[in-house]
């Protein structure tokens, strides 16, 4: 069994009727948008290739294109889930009343006319993480059908690509001439309106990494940090961009940011190429900054993807990333070239983070070299030491990636992150010193229960891809073939296996509202199956790891990054606006 598990993974072929969408099941479709036709385009296959693509193809349409589920899907669908014939299992009362989620790339323009090219005259394809967002949502109501419907977010750029049908950007990036280009057309009222001239930016604005619930929005950032984005739970639908306040409003956010779990502000980071790189800043219900520090300490810019809060600190890591600054991204933003310099010293940077603080630091901690893509948690001990985990890469792979990858993030996010190990750190602040422990290998996308923020805590639950043989045919992001609970104390490791040719993604933990224990809840996670290709929602027992539900789509959800669970009472919290209409008709 273990070698037949080891097998190639790509040499095998499904039945493409299996597939096409009518034939799998008996769901109901309400209504789809069409976003983009594949007729009239030649190498758009109606399934994704199996064993590689042919190297022209691969030429014309970029290396992960029609790989396996990272394909993107090219239609905004309504459908409604009988219960009698889409669920297996029981789904628990606190979560039969919610949206689940998940939020992901997906290029909605990756067969359309010929992509730019990039300073050497090599075409700039869209690399997976590149793709515009694309919102996956279930909206779980009592004893009624389960609703799912996937939208992509209406970022500007994207409404506009979808207008002249072509790929205005490399993904990261779009030119300059563009953004000058529009932005005068909009001073001229030559474009229509609805499309905010003031969220064109050198750096494109995809809106597809994670999701955050702030008192009554739900905003998006993306992968590659920028605007955020305000959506509609559970029509899937994008009201508008967040509006930053005036202090950040010439900088870039980092992807992740993150509520204060004791008085629900809105922390966040914000960098660019020139001093001051770096600000910390807390934003009120309101919209307006309580509190803003600008980062003196920094001498370089920075390279910068998540931190995590402590009741006291906001902590986060430098890494030692060498970026090629030139004056574009001084002026207009943008991501540089950047390079891991394995002779470099990592240091995790621990700041006091509340306005009030008696006394204000920041501390730079040394660590082995590494970088850090996901912190997990964080909480401070009696004796005043600080406990930290995170996701890791270590310097050495970085460095062994370093060259391998050009595309439009130029390195700084071009090495794999998706290779992380789960790491703890144990910090003296007095000496300035960190005892560092590794703790279980090929893990990524970890969640806890949100319910032990900033306390201390003995599990973690995370994506796991425990054979790293398994890794897609152009890239090395690993395909996660199951889910680990992790006792950090014992170090007894509990697994959940996904099944043959099946692969997860998409991972939250929903906890029980009627519960005490870290243990007491749902993880609810997306598991692909790819011999048949089409995708299901999978509901574990977090204590136990088996599987209590699951729900069965007719055909896939691409992969996606992070994933969230909206209960009913943020859902109805929600002000009611009006969204923004796809630029395509519905049919």
């Amino acid at each position: 069994e273990d070698e037949e598990e080891e097998e190639d993974m790509t040499q095998y072929d499904t039945d493409e009727e299996d597939f096409e969408f009518g034939k799998a099941g008996k769901a109901s479709l309400i209504s789809t948008t069409i976003i983009q036709k594949a007729e009239g385009s030649p190498n758009t296959p109606k399934t994704p290739v199996r064993q590689g693509h042919p190297k022209d193809q691969i030429k014309e349409l970029g290396p992960y294109a029609h790989y396996q589920n990272f394909a993107p899907i090219q239609e905004e669908r309504t459908l409604k889930l009988p219960r009698e014939e889409s669920i297996k299992g029981t789904i628990p009362d606190y979560i039969d009343n919610g949206v689940y989620y998940v939020l992901g790339p997906n290029p909605s323009n990756v067969h359309k006319k010929q992509p730019p090219l990039d300073e050497e005259g090599e075409k700039c394809f869209l690399e997976w993480r590149d793709g515009d967002g694309m919102l996956h949502g279930f909206h779980f109501e009592s004893k009624a059908p389960i609703r799912y419907q996937n939208r992509f977010v209406q970022t500007s750029w994207l409404r506009l690509e979808q207008k002249e049908q072509c790929q205005l950007s490399d993904g990261a990036h779009s030119s300059i001439w563009n953004v000058l280009k529009y932005k005068t057309r909009f001073a001229l009222g030559l474009e229509e309106g609805t499309i905010e001239s003031q969220s064109l930016h050198y750096k494109k604005d995809v809106a597809n990494h994670h999701i955050t619930y702030f008192h009554d929005k739900f905003i998006a950032t993306s992968a590659n940090g920028g605007e955020l984005y305000e959506l509609q739970m559970p029509s899937m639908g994008t009201v508008s961009t967040m509006p930053l306040p005036s202090e950040l409003s010439s900088m870039e956010l980092i992807p992740h940011v993150h509520i204060d779990p004791w008085n629900h502000d809105l922390t966040v980071f914000a960098k660019q190429y020139k001093s001051p790189y770096l600000r910390y800043a807390i934003i009120s219900k309101s919209g307006k900054c309580k509190f803003t520090t600008d980062i003196s300490s920094l001498t370089e810019p920075i390279h910068m993807h998540d931190f995590v809060l402590s009741k006291s600190y906001a902590i986060s890591v430098c890494a030692p990333f060498e970026m090629e600054v030139l004056w574009k991204h001084t002026v207009f933003g943008g991501q540089p070239k950047s390079t891991f310099n394995p002779h470099g010293i990592s240091k995790l940077m621990v700041m006091t983070r509340l306005p009030h603080s008696e006394s204000r630091f920041i501390k730079y901690i040394p660590i082995s070299s590494c970088d850090v893509p996901h912190f997990v948690h964080a909480y401070e001990q009696n004796d005043g030491s600080v406990v930290v985990y995170g996701l890791v890469v270590s310097g050495e792979s970085i460095e062994q990636t370093n060259h391998k990858y050009k595309g439009a993030h130029g390195g700084t996010d071009g090495y794999m992150t998706h290779q992380t190990e789960l790491v703890r750190w144990v910090i003296n602040l007095e000496d300035e010193s960190a005892r560092e422990t590794s703790l279980y290998p090929a893990l990524n996308y970890a969640v806890i229960n949100p319910r032990f923020k900033t306390k201390p805590l003995t599990y973690v639950w995370a994506l796991t891809y425990y054979d790293q043989g398994l890794m897609t045919s152009f890239s090395e992001t690993p395909l996660y073939l199951g889910v680990v609970q992790f006792n950090t104390e014992t170090r007894i490791a509990n697994t959940y296996k996904c099944g043959r040719k099946k692969f997860a993604y998409g991972l939250t933990f929903v906890p029980n509202p009627n519960g005490e224990k870290e243990t007491d809840g749902t993880l609810m996670l997306m598991v692909y199956d790819d011999f048949v290709q089409k995708s299901e929602v999978v509901l574990l027992d977090a204590h136990s790891m088996k599987e209590v539900a699951a729900v069965s789509l007719p055909y896939r959800v691409p992969f996606g990054f992070h994933a969230g669970f909206a209960p009913f009472e943020a859902i109805h919290g929600q002000v009611s606006k009006p969204i923004i209409k796809s630029t395509l008709s519905s049919s």
